[in-house]
């Protein structure tokens, strides 16, 4: 989705809200609000530096999904 968007188009939640906890922005990002550009930059290092890439299968149709982690009793 934020490769194929308007190039004005900026986060709408403050970037300490939208990053994973184990992966923070950059130091370098100072804006609060990330223009498009900086968040696929950043969803893209998330992906290569936890081999995301190599889990995934492009161009398949998804049938289902489950939940793999531990569940809250």
């Amino acid at each position: 989705m934020w490769r194929h968007t308007l190039t004005l188009t900026r986060l709408q939640t403050p970037a300490f809200s939208y990053c994973f906890s184990d992966f923070p922005w950059p130091p370098d990002m100072s804006e609060v609000f990330p223009q498009h550009d900086q968040v696929v930059d950043y969803l893209a290092a998330y992906a290569r530096c936890h081999g995301v890439r190599e889990c995934v299968q492009f161009g398949c149709k998804v049938l289902a999904a489950e939940y793999a982690g531990v569940l809250d009793e």
